[in-house]
């Protein structure tokens, strides 16, 4: 999916606070992933990041499932945190950033072509 986020000027980054050798072991497993993770995953063992970013479980020492959008001048246009057993979508990541750079009012099912709201 990550070519469908080609041509819309942004960079992925995952973050995790596991190790970078967890990471290695996930990432090689086939069966969990089974398409090669093409974008960088930061390992995030200091837990900087996620503090960051107010997504640290503090008592189990994990981040929440945090996406967060942030623009081209350091601002922070969109974030979404889910509970650690609820998975992401990249499509709604990929809908979201278009309707940011849309420059329209997009409704809530809005999707790239689709007329604004106002």
């Amino acid at each position: 999916m990550l070519e469908q986020f080609e041509g819309h000027n942004v960079s992925l980054i995952g973050v995790s606070t596991d190790s970078f050798y967890s990471h290695n072991a996930w990432f090689a497993d086939r069966e969990i992933f089974p398409n090669e993770i093409t974008h960088p995953v930061v390992a995030d063992t200091n837990h900087a990041l996620s503090k960051a970013f107010g997504v640290l479980k503090c008592d189990l020492g994990v981040s929440y499932r945090g996406t967060i959008i942030v623009d081209d001048e350091g601002i922070v246009r969109s974030t979404t945190v889910t509970d650690l057993s609820a998975g992401r979508s990249p499509g709604e990541v990929l809908r979201t950033i278009q309707a940011l750079q849309s420059g329209g009012l997009c409704g809530v099912d809005w999707k790239s072509g689709d007329d604004f709201v106002a």
